[in-house]
């Protein structure tokens, strides 16, 4: 064999015994760290964080009610309001925020070329206290 050979055989078994290294350590690190293994969401699944990222809403002064995107199944995403008997529930303004996060639902589903198979349901309740 020439030296050249030789050098170029050398060169790509060093490469390949590091590569499989690499491969091995980043698959231990994963192992150690759980929160670095990969995962991709379904389109539903991402759907509902990107919506959820913008329409959620938390009980606050402003807000007497808390309102979700919950996923139910594989082509459904469902806006859910649980409400706070106070004085300040509006339902008109609870319907205008439902309206509102249909319409971010819409979009965003347009955006991504999913409209034609993603439904959308609502679901507003009151919220009742666990009883003790």
């Amino acid at each position: 064999m020439k030296n050249g050979h030789w050098i170029a055989a050398s060169v790509l078994i060093v490469l390949i015994v590091a590569g499989c290294l690499v491969s091995v350590s980043v698959a231990e690190d994963q192992t150690n760290r759980p929160g670095l293994v990969s995962y991709t969401p379904t389109r539903i699944e991402w759907l509902a964080l990107k919506v959820n990222s913008i329409a959620n809403r938390r009980i606050s002064t402003d807000f007497p009610y808390n309102l979700d995107i919950i996923e139910t199944d594989h082509e459904t995403l469902l806006i859910r309001v649980v409400y706070y008997p106070y004085p300040s529930a509006n339902r008109q303004v609870i319907n205008l925020e439902i309206d509102s996060a249909r319409e971010v639902i819409t979009s965003m589903a347009k955006s991504y070329g999913w409209e034609k198979w993603i439904k959308v349901r609502e679901e507003v309740v009151m919220y009742q206290p666990v009883k003790k």
